[in-house]
């Protein structure tokens, strides 16, 4: 997801597979150390695409398109898996 996200701005076309990989690292220790990643995965995005010289801008953005995702996929399927798993793992009852 974070490699195709990368044609979504013009901007990402030049950036290599060892950006988008150090990008998506920075990222993972943003999440880690802050609660969900909240206005630090943006910014280590920022900071790792600045090594490969991309503008801050779309850097920014790119964040905030892929950490929105991320949170709003996450709320998604765990709502519908807060639904689905009690009618799942009710016990059936012999007649």
């Amino acid at each position: 997801m974070f490699y195709i996200t990368t044609f979504a701005l013009p901007e990402l076309s030049n950036i290599s597979l060892a950006g988008v990989l150090i990008g998506f690292i920075f990222a993972s220790f943003s999440i880690a150390a802050t609660n969900g990643g909240i206005g630090s995965f943006p910014e280590a995005i920022v900071i790792a695409f600045s090594l490969f010289y991309i503008p801050e801008d779309p850097s920014r953005a790119f964040g905030w398109i892929m950490w929105s995702t991320q949170t709003l996929v996450i709320i998604v399927l765990g709502g519908l898996s807060l639904i689905y798993l009690p009618i799942y793992n009710r016990k059936k009852t012999s007649v």
